[in-house]
């Protein structure tokens, strides 16, 4: 009895394991469109509005949620506290303090810091440039993934499945 208690146990953790990984997923997609998100807020800060980088996104900041508000807002306090420092290695720094618990994997954020790092010494026309060609190739990253998505989740839960009978099975 025990035995067939732990066999169902294992069975249904693995599958569980199978069900976090494509929800993971998902995650993944949904936080690359907050950063596109972020992308056109702030090409709407810049060339409409007329705001320095740091009034940007800290009015950025202010319409998200965390972690995102968050790494905006300490984005911003450290451009305005550390003017001798270059603006990528802030925003690593500032990366590395609040997007660590984030689906993005780490091709997602290297191509968040390669576009970014520009940002802080160039003018608000070549911002606003870098930006838009930014947000496009991620639009276009999140149409690939999104249409790979079912396939992968089904996959995953399969693997899942799978797995914990095959370690049923094993241990029986």
């Amino acid at each position: 009895m025990i035995r067939l208690l732990g066999a169902m146990l294992l069975a249904v953790s693995c599958a569980g394991m199978g069900l976090l990984e494509s929800l993971r997923l998902k995650k993944r997609i949904d936080q690359l469109k907050l950063l596109i998100r972020i992308a056109s807020f702030l090409e709407g800060e810049i060339s409409f509005a007329k705001t320095t980088l740091p009034e940007a996104l800290r009015s950025v900041g202010g319409r998200l949620a965390p972690p995102f508000s968050e790494f905006l807002r300490d984005l911003a306090s450290r451009l305005e506290t550390c003017p001798g420092k270059s603006f990528g290695e802030l925003l690593r720094q500032s990366a590395a303090a609040y997007l660590e618990g984030t689906e993005l994997c780490r091709e997602d954020l290297e191509d968040f810091y390669g576009a970014a790092a520009d940002l802080g010494y160039l003018d608000g026309k070549m911002q606003v440039h870098i930006l838009e060609t930014y947000r496009m190739e991620q639009e276009r990253k999140v149409l690939r993934l999104t249409g790979e998505l079912p396939a992968k989740q089904k996959l995953f839960q399969s693997l899942g499945i799978l797995g914990g009978i095959f370690l049923v099975i094993l241990l029986l």
